[in-house]
């Protein structure tokens, strides 16, 4: 029983195991097929088990980490030993993943504190559109001035806010996820950009929805759900098998059930 770093051209055998639970494991399935094992964007460490996978720690970038086994008895501090090897002082530091293999890691990564949320998945024969008349202000975002303006849009929504990144950082994370397949719609009003959502972890099979927002005086008209709407189809549209996001209230959720969305399972974050 030990741990290795995953080499450049094993990327098969991780993304083998992590697919047995393909909703869970997105983040790390996606990371491992956009960027494989660069040492730039992705770098992954793999617990063996009498010769067999039964571990996986990725970082993606710097400080963002995904954790998957499917042990029910796991050298838990090994995670935060790996990881505080590679920042010291945790901070900025997110680990993520299933809620039941994430807070037992909590003890040995403190003072981060756990965010309990929901996984639901979507498919395109649950779907269901929501009935809604078009609207001249939807669109796929593309350009620079479209993600200046979602970075703008999220500065106002506190959900976002905490960022430490600069705005050129985000702008040009924004950029660079359009480039690797990331769809992003958005409403205008007026010129001014007032509800937006958009894809991460894109693969051929599936995509994470994220960053749903709508800016404040905007709310309750219906902007959410045409782009959540829209990207879904987008994405059933370029042949994906299913869609996943998170949440973490009542309210929203029941919002995300009437797409079609069912709940998978509690995920975690510590940060």
């Amino acid at each position: 029983m030990s741990w290795r770093e995953l080499a450049r051209g094993e990327e098969a055998l991780a993304i083998a195991y992590v697919s047995k639970v393909p909703e869970i494991n997105l983040f790390i399935s996606g990371d491992l097929r956009s960027f494989g094992i660069d040492g730039k964007h992705v770098r992954a460490r793999i617990y063996e088990k009498e010769g067999a996978l039964a571990g996986i720690l990725l970082r993606y970038m710097d400080r963002n980490y995904v954790f998957y086994t499917a042990e029910k008895d796991f050298p838990f501090q090994d995670i935060a030993d790996l990881i505080k090897s590679e920042n010291p002082t945790l901070e900025g530091v997110c680990l993520s993943g299933k809620a039941e293999i994430i807070a037992p890691v909590q003890p040995f990564l403190k003072p981060l504190t756990l965010e309990n949320t929901m996984m639901a998945r979507a498919n395109a024969a649950s779907f269901k559109k929501v009935s809604a008349a078009t609207y001249a202000g939807l669109r796929l975002l593309g350009s620079k001035e479209d993600f200046e303006a979602l970075e703008e849009l999220q500065s106002t929504i506190q959900e976002f806010s905490s960022s430490k990144r600069s705005r050129q950082e985000v702008v040009d994370g924004f950029l660079a996820a359009h480039h690797r397949g990331a769809l992003a719609y958005g409403v205008y009003v007026n010129g001014l950009l007032v509800s937006a959502a958009s894809t991460t972890a894109d693969t051929k099979e599936s995509s994470m929805l994220v960053g749903v927002c709508t800016r404040e005086g905007y709310r309750n008209k219906g902007y959410a759900s045409l782009v959540v709407s829209q990207l879904l189809k987008a994405c059933f549209a370029r042949g994906e098998s299913f869609v996943c996001l998170f949440y973490d209230n009542p309210l929203a959720g029941k919002i995300y059930h009437s797409f079609g969305f069912k709940d998978i399972a509690p995920y975690a974050m510590l940060h």
